[in-house]
């Protein structure tokens, strides 16, 4: 099973660390929806799902739903719930950014799905980010934010 192979205490720790961050990002701008990468950005996109979901003593509600499409079908998984992502602001999840393959094919995908769907902006929240392209990282290696609005 994939998540015998993630440390738990790595998705609870993305957990803490990046909720904050997309919370505040959310209040401040909008609905948002998480879309969660297979097989280990599943992991990740739950956790952060659970934890949003969840409000805190200061903490303010957040309009978020979850999108978990198969590998190779994000196209597909918008045309069935189109609706439901309308004018939303889309926070891809995923364990972490290395070579940036999965980046760039992701991003073209859904940068092709943006007017149809009114897609807001196109965040990615991730464990680790080498070559710092995401918006909300725990590891990075460029602390810049890079949020595509």
């Amino acid at each position: 099973m994939v998540e015998q192979q993630y440390d738990r205490r790595r998705i609870e720790s993305f957990g803490r660390k990046v909720t904050p961050l997309v919370r505040g990002y959310l209040v401040e701008n909008g609905p948002g929806a998480l879309m969660g990468i297979p097989t280990a950005g599943r992991l990740f996109a739950v956790e952060l799902y659970k934890r949003l979901l969840t409000p805190g003593s200061v903490d303010p509600f957040v309009d978020v739903i979850y999108l978990e499409p198969e590998r190779d079908k994000i196209i597909s998984a918008f045309q069935q719930i189109g609706d439901r992502l309308r004018g939303r602001h889309l926070i891809v999840v995923d364990d972490d950014i290395h070579t940036k393959q999965t980046y760039e094919k992701v991003t073209n995908e859904l940068d092709s799905l943006r007017e149809e769907y009114d897609i807001k902006s196109i965040n990615w929240a991730v464990e680790f980010d080498g070559p710092g392209v995401a918006t909300w990282a725990c590891n990075r290696i460029n602390n810049g934010n890079k949020a595509r609005v």
